[in-house]
């Protein structure tokens, strides 16, 4: 079944070569860490060979915020032991780079062709490969057993997509699956899933979603630096709408619309899942009858100017959004109004101890989602005119928005431990 993989691989590289090259070209995000996903390691990092470090793999954004504990949880544990983290994205190794102070080296993951990935695997010889969530790279787990490297899966989760998609190539994933050394899944669910598709059942572990304990809210002098940074007066409140999507804005600026209408101290902040778009969120801005801002444009002293033009402000920075919740009045998480998204993380303005309104595709984080409405802290809402209805609602009834705040501080209270089984999890295979 590799030959078949490798054969398809291959063919469908050289079919959409043009296009390829095309980005390559014409797009930066493309090109970055473009020689170390063809398997050319900076000398740094081959150096640690001899030094058999651990190896922690998280694929964007979410997945290097969920890891963050993780990782410090192994430097605590482990201090002599180096460290390599890994992404796929551009925007997730910016992040990795910005957030990640306890690894040795961050780089880009191998593409996962044969040839490519042996060479890197024997040039990092790492103690122990760890990947987030479900990152199943044929190529690369084989080549890791080939050499008798464990290789674990942490915070696993398999999605209604992934697990149809799967299932259709079962025979071909239970030999993949083989090669993992041991499993950690968030629910019952998922555990149930890798083992239809072809896990080996003592392999697999129930451990609950570490985001829980990746949770962890900013300092009051962050808080404090971008309250002045935005310029924002005592009587000023924020309505964000994180990680947004094509498809969203036009929804959001909808639902700011009739917000602003009756409660008019509120400011709108966007802040898209892919600041590539950042051009066209502001052309929808300025199509809905608004002035987008972007947020690195803010200079002190044009505050003013950018409030009297009736602005919304575009989040085109990294890093910022998890502050940015601890300062906003309504939150709107998004990924969630159209299909096919399912969802972004909801824990991190839940920490916060604010209500947290999502939309209704939540696949990628189903339980979370239903952890959140059934302890009270999370609104899902269908439209628009829900989240006007809801939102004003509690605008309007301080006590109750407070009592939401807290209960969505709970849950996620309630839901930890699983940093503590994924750290003893690690320490069977050091």
């Amino acid at each position: 079944m590799y030959f078949f993989y490798n054969l398809s691989i291959v063919f469908l590289t050289i079919l959409i070569s043009p296009l390829l090259l095309f980005k390559v070209v014409t797009k930066k995000k493309y090109r970055m860490g473009l020689k170390q996903r063809l398997g050319l390691l900076p000398a740094g990092v081959k150096e640690l060979q001899g030094k058999r470090p651990i190896w922690l793999h998280a694929v964007s954004v979410g997945e290097v915020n969920a890891s963050l504990p993780l990782i410090k949880g192994i430097k605590e544990r482990y201090p002599d032991i180096d460290m390599i983290v890994s992404t796929i994205t551009a925007t997730g190794n910016m992040t990795a780079r910005d957030k990640v102070k306890e690894t040795d080296h961050i780089i880009f993951f191998p593409f996962d062709y044969p040839w490519i990935v042996k060479r890197v695997v024997e040039d990092i010889n790492p103690r122990l490969f760890i990947t987030m969530e479900t990152e199943i790279w044929p190529n690369f787990l084989k080549t890791l057993r080939s050499r008798e490297i464990p290789s674990l899966i942490l915070n696993g989760r398999i999605s209604n997509r992934s697990f149809g998609r799967y299932r259709a190539a079962r025979f071909f994933m239970k030999q993949v699956l083989s090669c993992l050394s041991f499993l950690g899944m968030q629910t019952e669910r998922d555990a149930e899933r890798i083992t239809a598709i072809g896990a080996e059942a003592e392999k697999v572990q129930v451990m609950g979603n570490i985001k829980f304990d990746a949770s962890i809210p900013i300092s009051k002098r962050d808080e404090n630096r971008l309250k002045n940074s935005l310029g924002l007066l005592d009587h000023e409140e924020i309505m964000i709408a994180g990680s947004t999507h094509a498809g969203e804005e036009e929804k959001v600026l909808e639902m700011y619309r009739r917000i602003k209408k009756e409660h008019p101290s509120f400011i709108l902040i966007i802040a898209p899942r892919h600041l590539e778009r950042v051009r066209e969120i502001e052309e929808l801005v300025q199509k809905s009858g608004f002035l987008p801002v972007r947020k690195t444009s803010l200079k002190k002293g044009l505050e003013n100017s950018f409030r009297e033009n009736n602005s919304v402000l575009i989040l085109d920075t990294l890093g910022e959004l998890s502050g940015l919740y601890r300062i906003s009045s309504l939150i709107f998480v998004g990924g969630s109004l159209m299909p096919d998204i399912g969802g972004h993380n909801i824990l991190e303005p839940a920490v916060c101890k604010k209500p947290v309104f999502f939309g209704p595709y939540m696949d990628n984080f189903t339980e979370v989602a239903l952890t959140m409405k059934r302890e009270g802290g999370g609104i899902q809402i269908k439209n628009e005119s829900e989240f006007f209805k809801k939102a004003d609602e509690l605008l309007r009834d301080k006590k109750k928005y407070a009592e939401l705040g807290i209960k969505a501080y709970q849950a996620i209270q309630k839901n930890q431990g699983a940093l503590l089984k994924s750290l003893e999890a690690v320490k069977k295979f050091i």
